[in-house]
């Protein structure tokens, strides 16, 4: 570890593993946060277009955001669980990366 960096990296990592292993087993929420050590992190999905899906937890004590991005389908998908703020941001993404990738077009 760096001087003057407190931050034990291998700890990050575990904590964030800990929320991966919450939201596979099903618990969705009080989950504790891997920066404020609260159990107050929740678990939300977005579904911003066909075949794609995103797991966000969001800590409502702290600013700690983490999304995953999802092969198939979580588990624990719900219609009530779905942030339409988040999916809004995440479908923007998607919409900004297909424009990145697309051919330009002959003026």
């Amino acid at each position: 570890m760096q001087a003057g960096n407190s931050r034990d990296p291998n700890s990050d990592v575990s904590a964030r593993l800990a929320l991966l292993r919450s939201v596979e087993s099903g618990v969705l929420d009080s989950i504790p946060c891997p920066q404020c050590h609260s159990n107050s992190v929740s678990v939300w999905f977005t579904h911003p277009s066909l075949n794609e899906y995103r797991t966000w937890f969001v800590c409502s004590r702290c600013a700690f955001q983490m999304r995953v991005q999802n092969s198939e389908r979580p588990a624990y998908f719900s219609a009530d669980r779905v942030d339409a703020r988040l999916e809004e941001y995440d479908s923007e993404i998607l919409r900004k990366c297909r424009l990145a990738d697309s051919p330009p077009q002959n003026k």
